[in-house]
């Protein structure tokens, strides 16, 4: 009836006469998602650095600046474009009772990410109600996505956890809202419950960790018309999204550096291939230069891109809810959500040039994407039984994806060797060799705001003890002066 959504039905099983084929497959797929959380824990464990950087030191200067103190003016302050509330009160924790380190942040991180994946497989579970090898493809796939060593830059730089968790966030709040639609389905007069102040909340910190996360808004907005909500629950949100939006933008201004959307978005073509890079780094490993694997991926990128935008129209504007939607509509939600959150990076940063849209960094939302459009072709998949090759056509076109993932995986361990390399030299140049400016800039663009804050957390016993470091001299020009 309206102002009411449908209990999710089970999907049909496939095991049956398809499990000789699709169940081992399966395994595969959940096999490789558990390798990647393992190569990935195991990287960060053999490669982690004490040593902060980059916007880390920006933190120590705000805390120097206060006295150590962590106060909302602080915490509310603009980072490039973004309000990183979240990412300040997790490097402070970090700096006032782990020594800063790193570890907390980057064991936060994994965390973070574990719980990105743990929720999407509670969801295909509750409301998706996958079974059998369905269910451990969606699993395996996810897993491999949240944790895959693709975004190895996330996983070793302890302010990421401001990405990850702006992801986690806007995701967390969709699933919340969609639980409180389940709950009001029975008496559309209940407009208000815990999910849904826990979806606020969410939605808020989304936006607290990156700018992105103020996508969450309009697409809770739209969740709550697809979900024919209750009046009064759509027009809470939509005053709370507008309040929550007002706030961050108090006193926002442009970085300078950063290029003018309105300006961008004159180059559509060029904003294009930026997206594309986005999504398409996931899977574009180096091949010799005879294969056709690069161009195949731009077109294949194209494909599911389309598909998302073309399910994102269908599930959340054109259709009403109906059997098994609450799961295709959390889905379609993420996947409006990763491809906005690509569009507006590239509005705000197309200037860097599009090279800067492979950084892994930007892998927690591409991969968010590819995990969201594989469990939503999934949904449809199951429900084929007339067409039982269909499940197993699925799964190896997810192989295929993973194993070609796979290959570069010796590449992002290499590059974390590195990174560890260069900050242990940059470290050790503070201490013995203060006027190497080169290996200083390793850590920070500003040599001289790094020796400064380098001081203060020396005087305060923060951050590694430069001793740890001083197999770098012999690394370091005119380190026997410096003795």
């Amino acid at each position: 009836m309206p102002g009411q959504t449908h209990p999710a039905k089970a999907l049909p099983d496939t095991i049956g006469h398809t499990f000789w084929l699709s169940a081992p497959l399966a395994a595969m797929i959940l096999a490789l998602g558990l390798y990647a959380a393992w190569t990935t824990a195991l990287t960060v464990y053999r490669t982690h650095s004490p040593i902060i950087y980059w916007d880390q030191w920006e933190v120590v200067g705000n805390m120097m600046g206060t006295g150590g103190k962590l106060t909302l003016p602080v915490l509310w302050a603009q980072h490039n474009e973004h309000r990183i509330p979240v990412g300040r009160i997790a490097c402070f924790a970090d700096l006032n009772f782990f020594g800063g380190r790193n570890t907390s942040l980057l064991i936060e991180i994994y965390l973070v990410q574990v719980c990105a994946a743990v929720l999407l497989i509670w969801m295909f579970r509750r409301f998706g109600k996958f079974s059998g090898p369905v269910f451990w493809t969606a699993a395996g796939f996810s897993i491999f996505c949240m944790l895959s060593p693709i975004q190895m830059e996330n996983f070793i730089w302890g302010f990421q956890i401001a990405f990850v968790f702006a992801g986690f966030a806007a995701t967390f709040s969709f699933a919340s809202l969609i639980l409180h639609a389940t709950k009001t389905e029975a008496s559309a007069k209940r407009w208000f419950s815990w999910p849904l102040l826990v979806s606020y909340c969410a939605a808020f910190l989304a936006e607290c960790s990156l700018a992105s996360g103020l996508l969450a808004w309009p697409i809770l907005v739209l969740l709550g018309f697809n979900l024919r909500l209750p009046k009064r629950t759509q027009i809470l949100t939509a005053a709370v999204g507008s309040v929550a939006v007002g706030a961050y933008s108090w006193g926002y201004y442009t970085p300078p550096q950063h290029a003018k959307p309105w300006e961008t978005i004159q180059h559509p073509i060029a904003m294009e291939r930026y997206v594309l890079k986005y999504f398409v780094t996931s899977w574009n490993a180096p091949l010799p230069p005879h294969y056709m694997w690069p161009e195949i991926s731009l077109w294949i990128t194209r494909l599911a891109i389309a598909l998302a935008l073309g399910g994102v129209l269908w599930l959340l504007v054109l259709r009403r809810p109906g059997p098994a939607v609450p799961l295709r509509t959390f889905l379609a939600a993420n996947l409006l959500f990763t491809f906005l959150a690509a569009v507006v990076t590239s509005l705000g940063r197309l200037n860097f040039g599009i090279g800067q849209a492979t950084s892994g960094r930007y892998q927690v939302t591409a991969l968010l994407f590819w995990a969201s459009l594989a469990a939503l072709i999934l949904t449809y998949v199951a429900e084929r039984r007339s067409r039982w090759l269909t499940l197993a056509a699925a799964q190896i076109a997810l192989l295929v994806l993973m194993l070609v993932s796979v290959r570069s995986f010796p590449r992002f361990e290499r590059g974390a060797e590195e990174h560890q390399a260069k900050l242990a030299r940059g470290y050790a140049a503070l201490e013995y060799a203060p006027q190497d400016d080169a290996a200083i800039r390793e850590l920070y663009p500003q040599p001289e705001r790094v020796r400064e804050l380098y001081a203060y957390m020396r005087s305060h016993h923060l951050g590694p003890d430069p001793a740890e470091f001083a197999a770098e001299r012999a690394l370091l020009p005119g380190q026997a002066r410096a003795k």
